[in-house]
């Protein structure tokens, strides 16, 4: 379970965050977290994404590594 929580959710959410910002285009990451929402959010939430979780997740993932967890 230690493995688990220290390498693969942080692995997993860096590589879902890198295929949802990166890689998908920006139209179809707008509506996919749109959806089903009367409030829409702006076009600040890829930037967001892209250059502030991406890089968070990947310390996540070096940290756990590096300190045997951080949590």
């Amino acid at each position: 379970m230690d493995a688990v929580s220290i390498y693969i959710c942080p692995l997993g959410a860096m590589l879902a965050a890198i295929m949802f910002f990166w890689i998908a285009d920006k139209e179809f990451a707008l509506k996919a977290v749109n959806t089903g929402r009367e409030k829409k959010i702006g076009t600040w939430f890829l930037p967001l994404g892209k250059y502030v979780l991406v890089p968070l997740a990947l310390v996540a993932l070096i940290a756990g590594a590096v300190l045997g967890g951080i949590g």
